[in-house]
């Protein structure tokens, strides 16, 4: 066989710190293509993943390349970038892409408890709901 072969990995926690599924990915896919080269290419928080998944690996991956494109070093220091110098609009977009990936997380990690999702889905809805995001932002 001649060409490429690609698969995409869509992560399904919202802990930027935890690479177990992006290494079990990686591992996978070089079980099933052995001898084969894999790199990798990440954008943004993805980038922060494999970023952190190399940190923990170290020379023991496989991947031949990893290519990371404007992965955040200090999360924190990067919201307050986005916040101070971005459209306006664009904070509220990630905090709606945070709700998502915090819901994905919350239903998809077995140990947490049915009492604890219960108390991040109201902190989701309050807290971080885009009208309370948008006047805290912008209209304090």
């Amino acid at each position: 066989q001649h060409g490429w072969r690609v698969a995409v990995y869509s992560y399904w926690r919202f802990d930027f710190e935890e690479s177990r599924d992006l290494h079990l990915l990686i591992k996978h896919i070089e079980a099933k293509n052995p001898g084969s080269p894999l790199i990798a290419a990440a954008w943004s928080a993805g980038a922060h993943m494999l970023i952190r998944y190399l940190q923990k690996v170290g020379e023991d991956t496989p991947l031949v390349c990893a290519i990371c494109q404007a992965g955040c070093y200090d999360f924190v220091e990067a919201v307050q970038n986005v916040i101070s110098n971005e459209n306006t609009t664009y904070p509220l977009f990630l905090m709606a892409q945070a709700q998502i990936g915090i819901r994905r997380h919350l239903r998809n990690d077995k140990t947490i408890s049915k009492e604890e999702r219960r108390k991040f889905d109201s902190i989701l809805l309050s807290e971080l709901h885009p009208m309370n995001l948008f006047n805290r932002f912008y209209c304090a």
